[in-house]
Order: C-alpha cells, then sequence, then structure tokens
C-alpha cells in the first residue's frame, strides 16, 4: 500500500474530510477519558483500551501484517514510542488539567507540524498550507482564551503532549511511505499496548475489574471507536494528502473536544466560541483551498528521488 505519488484533487479531499471526522472522533476522546480516569488509573486505562483496539486490529487487519518487514521496520517502533508517549502525556495531564484545557493546548501542534516536517524533509511546505496553520492557530488562541486563566503542571504536559502529536504525524507520514498502511496502524497500537501493561503492572496497583457499566462503555468507546477507527484512517489518509494538510485537521480536535465537554456538562459554552469557530473554518478552507490552485501534494526532493529509484527498479 505504497503512497499515491500524485493523488487526484477528490482523492486528497476525501482523505482530508476523513481526517475531520478523526478529529471530531479523537475530540471526544478528551472528556470521555476524563471521566473514565475517575474510576480506574491511567495506565490500567490505557493498557486495557490498547489491549482491546490490539486485538481488534489483529483480527480486521491480519492481512496487513503477512509479509510485512519486522526486521527492517525501526522506524515503525519508533513511531509507536513516540504514539505511546503522547498518550502517557495525555492521561496524567488529564489527572490534573480540565479536559478542554487540554484539547485546546493540544491544538497548538497545528503550528508545530510544518516546521517539524520542514527540519524533517529539508523542504517547506507551501505558503497556502503554512497560512492555513497560522490560521487556525489564531481560532484555537481564541477559543482557548479566558481572562486570568493559569497553567499548571497538566498543562505542561499537554504542551509536551502537543510536541509528540506534531512529531507523529510526520514520522507516521514517513512510515507508510515504506510500508503498508494499516500495518503500520496495527502495529503502533499492539507496541502501546504492549508499553501500557508493561507500565501498568510494574507501577500501579491490580484492578478488581468489577467495572461499571458506565465504565466499560467509555473504555469500549476509548478502544473501537477513539483508537481503531482513527488510527486506521489516519495512517490510510496521509497516503493522499500532505501532512502539513492532517495536522490543520487534526488540530480540530479540540473544539470537538470541547463542544463534547459542554455536552457532557464538563465545560460552559462561551461567548468567544462562534468567533474562534469561524476562524477555525477560515484556517481549514484556506489550506483545503490549496487543491484547487495546482497540484494537491508537493513532494519534496528526497520522495521524488524514492519515487525515481522505485520505478527504475
Amino acid at each position: 500500500m505504497p503512497i499515491q505519488p500524485n493523488p487526484r484533487p477528490w482523492q486528497v479531499l476525501a482523505a482530508d474530510l476523513a481526517l475531520l471526522v478523526v478529529a471530531a472522533v479523537w475530540g471526544a476522546g478528551y472528556p470521555v477519558s476524563a471521566l473514565a480516569i475517575r474510576s480506574i488509573t491511567p495506565l490500567w486505562l490505557l493498557g486495557i483500551r490498547f489491549a482491546i483496539a490490539g486485538t481488534a486490529m489483529v483480527v480486521l487487519f491480519r492481512r496487513h501484517l503477512r509479509g510485512f518487514d519486522w526486521r527492517g521496520a525501526i522506524p515503525v517502533y519508533a513511531l509507536s514510542l513516540v504514539m505511546a508517549l503522547s498518550y502517557l502525556l495525555h492521561i496524567y495531564a488529564l489527572t490534573l488539567s480540565t479536559a478542554a484545557k487540554q484539547s485546546f493546548i493540544a491544538g497548538t501542534s497545528v503550528a508545530m507540524v510544518p516546521f517539524v516536517s520542514a527540519a524533517f524533509h529539508r523542504c517547506w511546505p507551501s505558503r497556502v498550507a503554512l497560512a492555513g496553520s497560522l490560521v487556525t492557530s489564531l481560532g484555537l488562541s481564541v477559543l482557548a482564551f479566558t481572562p486570568g486563566m493559569a497553567f499548571n503542571g497538566g498543562d505542561v504536559l499537554s504542551l509536551l503532549m502537543a510536541v509528540t502529536i506534531a512529531l507523529h504525524v510526520v514520522l507516521c507520514a514517513a512510515c507508510i511511505r515504506k510500508h503498508d498502511a494499516l500495518a503500520v496502524a496495527t502495529i503502533q497500537i499492539l507496541c502501546g499496548g504492549m508499553v501500557f501493561l508493561l507500565g501498568a503492572v510494574l507501577l500501579e496497583p491490580l484492578p478488581d475489574f468489577r467495572f461499571t457499566p458506565g465504565l466499560w462503555r467509555s473504555i469500549l468507546f476509548l478502544a473501537l471507536l477513539a483508537t481503531v477507527f482513527p488510527f486506521g484512517v489516519q495512517c490510510v489518509a496521509l497516503r493522499y494528502t500532505h501532512e502539513v494538510h492532517a495536522g490543520i485537521l487534526l488540530a480540530l480536535e479540540s473544539p470537538f473536544g470541547y463542544g463534547v465537554a459542554i455536552l457532557m456538562g464538563q465545560e460552559r459554552l462561551r461567548g468567544q466560541g462562534l468567533v474562534a469557530g469561524a476562524i477555525l473554518l477560515a484556517g481549514v478552507l484556506l489550506a483545503e483551498s490549496e487543491l484547487w490552485r495546482g497540484p494537491s501534494r508537493e513532494r519534496t526532493e528526497p520522495e521524488e528521488a524514492e519515487e525515481a529509484a522505485e520505478e527504475a527498479g
């Protein structure tokens, strides 16, 4: 399942719409996780979540794991560790901060992705994509601003999580140039699950597993809808769209998370939400306008060299 060298505009648009759905699901995961950790310790929550998700992904995508080059997949294992670190920061930050606040801070990854991408590929994204990223960042800033708000240790962890999110998007795009996208998604979840379960066994007391129906619903939502579905979709979508586009769309998990937190009674609706929403929409539309201005995905020199070598071979 190699990356598409010159995807058509409708393919890029379909990939971007899929990432928008992923952002909505991941956004809903913030308040659901915040609710779940009131009843179970963080590492056991992550371990059980990823164990269920990993089992489901092996069943669903076992065909994609056949013939996978396990020995030559060191970048995929590195990607898995970045993902695991991101979730560790996410769950521990929630014990110190609020779901809405974390979703806003995590959204700052949208401003980091272009710089991480530029450092990784030694090539800047297009000016349209950069502008879309900056406008989206402005919208998130407006949405997050509260007079006199103070930052705590949980917010620092959330900021570090934003860095890992940006790094994860860029590394994921790089990994699927070499490996099957759904195999990459599955291996991430399996490796993450092993890290979380090992940490839970070593560092946290064993739960009695007599979970309430509400906790099981939260765990199953996080495992199936907020892990299996988005990781599979993200890895496939990155075959068609640039990682900067992906970073912009995935940053919309912040307003989605804020909205779900309001519906769950964890936050109150604030007046600047409409203004911020309009700015966010402008940023997304600006980035998407690139589809109709010319080539839908800019190729870096290393990518072009790899594709030429593959064609020659």
